[in-house]
């Protein structure tokens, strides 16, 4: 049966090889100038080198090259893959991968390998194969993505140590908080807010503007700081300065949520308010009794002076003083409260 199967396969090497040397002549220049490898594969994996680029890539001179199998220069952590995709290959259908090579000087090569079967007749009796190097591009690909870890790092760093709640979120979804978001918002870790919908902890009169918010930092618009109000896990509300740019975070457009506390901030301009109206009420009851005092006085005087000539029945002159002294009564208490309350040392 294996003697049977080795007759077949010698018989379709020759064919392949028949067809190489005719049917590819006239490519011959025009493989010579390509900077990939470019070669035939018979059905056991051996190298059939058809261009001078086979022994830049593999180092091997072509001699040495087409005793070789492929399974001799590809990588064993690789191996497998390779040998998946050719004997795919062999059943008729195109394969592209990459791959590393080890090279002659022992060095490491990163290849893109694309290969497809040569049909002869209805049977499959090889495949062809080019091979490019992209070890610069892997490369500059490894460069770029380290470039990418360490600049999250320190954007990480920089979320993790700010003053302020920060929240990355993508739509609504919220991805990462730090340390001071979750004490913010009451939560016990990161994992019960990570996952959760930012209107979860927004009060339901700001939804709709930020909704609007939202669509425009996504749009790349910049947007004004907002003054919004939160609710904490423990049903606490909380007022909040909140500014959202657009950032990069995983690979993956998202929003970058500065939330700044000014709970106490808007407690102090309350008080600061309520003081400002006291004072102005205080003015003003200082300013009655002012305008009041010189009026009432007159009236005093004038009562005082018909009393003693007796122009007027005693009767009305007493209700008359009466209600003069209710109103310097009221004018005295208007008087104390205007005055600025004592503070205890």
């Amino acid at each position: 049966m294996s003697s049977s199967i080795s007759n077949i396969k010698r018989k379709k090497k020759i064919l392949l090889e028949k067809h190489l040397s005719k049917g590819l002549s006239s490519y011959e220049s025009l493989f010579a100038c390509d900077s990939d490898a470019i070669y035939a594969m018979d059905l056991d994996g051996y190298f059939i080198p058809l261009n001078p680029a086979c022994e830049q890539i593999f180092g091997y001179e072509a001699s040495e090259l087409s005793k070789m199998s492929y399974v001799k220069v590809v990588k064993l952590e690789h191996l497998d893959r390779a040998i998946s995709f050719f004997y795919k290959s062999l059943e008729g259908k195109l394969q592209n991968f990459d791959c590393q090579i080890i090279h002659k000087s022992g060095k490491l090569v990163d290849i893109n390998i694309t290969i497809y079967p040569i049909v002869i007749s209805e049977e499959i009796v090889g495949v062809y194969a080019i091979a490019k190097d992209i070890t610069e591009i892997k490369e500059r690909r490894r460069k770029q993505n380290e470039e990418l870890r360490q600049r999250e790092e320190v954007y990480m760093a920089i979320v993790e140590h700010s003053p302020d709640a920060v929240v990355i979120a993508k739509k609504e979804e919220i991805l990462y908080v730090n340390d001071t978001a979750v004490a913010l918002i009451g939560a016990k870790d990161k994992s019960e807010l990570i996952g959760k919908s930012v209107y979860d902890y927004l009060d339901d009169a700001y939804c709709d503007i930020v909704r609007k918010r939202v669509e425009e930092v996504e749009s790349g618009k910049t947007v004004e700081i907002m003054e919004e109000k939160l609710i904490r896990k423990d049903g606490e509300f909380v007022y909040a300065e909140i500014k959202s740019i657009p950032a990069i975070y995983q690979n993956q457009p998202v929003r970058h949520i500065m939330i700044r506390d000014i709970t106490e901030k808007k407690k102090r301009q309350e008080m600061l308010l309520q003081s400002e109206k006291l004072s102005a009420a205080r003015q003003l009851a200082a300013g009655i009794v002012h305008e009041m005092n010189h009026p009432l006085s007159s009236i005093k005087e004038v009562l005082m002076q018909m009393e003693a000539e007796q122009k007027m029945n005693s009767t009305y002159i007493e209700r008359i003083q009466t209600e003069v002294n209710r109103m310097e009564w009221i004018l005295n208490e208007l008087l104390q409260m205007s005055k600025p309350e004592e503070r205890d040392e």
